[in-house]
């Protein structure tokens, strides 16, 4: 829910998102080691009590550059200009795991029906259609809010057999309309699927989550209400409180297990 900005290419959608996803991945992971140029991780305060002078602004031959226009430059230019960068990476020995980013994933990606995500079995909506149990329902957090959808697809993107990224393609419930989120009398949610949000059709669409992010959900119907579904939670399996204080590591990325089901 992070990408609104990242398709260029209306005719491809999916391409554009996982493109944009891949060069914020890089942006953050790289600029751990850059040490001679301003990062996201070393860039001075926005708020530190300072009024900023008119000639303090980015400007670039007497143009002062928005945020949006940098943010397009690095979609559009930094692959290709990182890209460019390995040679002189590998003579410096630079990581191999950067090196692996700088090239990308592999233009083939794969894709699967099935998914256990941190303690979760989770299923794409085709798969399960002549299943009893359901499990393609998703919930994930962002700006505050709780998202809730049918998972889709499930890609799996290959770097260079260093890593690997799991991301969920979701059917999302439109969260800000009335007709398709409410509560009942008891306060408990309710879903409905007729109308949906980050479809793909436009550019500010993301219908895409990483896998670490989501939560599972169970949609129960509504006896009384047609279309309408109580969202049922769930704890993952294999997970007690055993109530101990763990360690939070210091890591904007927090690791996750995951295993793909197969045949």
């Amino acid at each position: 829910m992070g990408l609104k900005a990242s398709v260029r290419n209306r005719a491809y959608p999916e391409g554009s998102i996982a493109e944009g996803y891949i060069v914020s991945e890089c942006l953050t992971f790289c600029s751990r080691y850059f040490s001679d140029v301003e990062t996201i991780f070393s860039h001075p305060l926005r708020n530190d009590g300072n009024i900023q002078k008119e000639s303090e602004r980015a400007v670039y031959g007497g143009i002062q550059i928005s945020k949006c226009t940098e943010d397009k430059w690095l979609v559009e230019k930094f692959p290709r200009w990182l890209a460019k960068q390995i040679p002189k990476m590998e003579v410096e020995q630079v990581d191999a795991d950067v090196i692996a980013l700088a090239r990308g994933p592999h233009k083939v990606v794969s894709t699967y029906d099935r998914l256990i995500i941190n303690g979760f079995r989770v299923y794409t909506k085709k798969f399960e259609q002549h299943r009893k149990t359901k499990n393609s329902g998703v919930m994930v957090f962002v700006d505050g809010r709780n998202y809730y959808g049918n998972c889709i697809e499930i890609i799996e993107l290959n770097y260079y057999e260093r890593f690997w990224v799991i991301m969920l393609r979701c059917d999302w419930v439109n969260i800000k309309s009335p007709r398709s989120l409410k509560n009942d009398a008891n306060g408990f949610i309710m879903v409905k699927f007729s109308e949906l949000i980050h479809t793909g059709n436009c550019d500010s669409d993301d219908p895409y989550i990483l896998a670490s992010q989501a939560k599972q959900v169970f949609y129960v119907e509504d006896g009384k209400s047609e279309g309408w579904l109580y969202v049922i939670g769930i704890k993952p399996r294999d997970l007690f409180n055993l109530s101990v204080e763990t360690p939070v590591e210091d890591d904007e990325y927090p690791q996750c297990d995951h295993h793909i089901i197969t045949e």
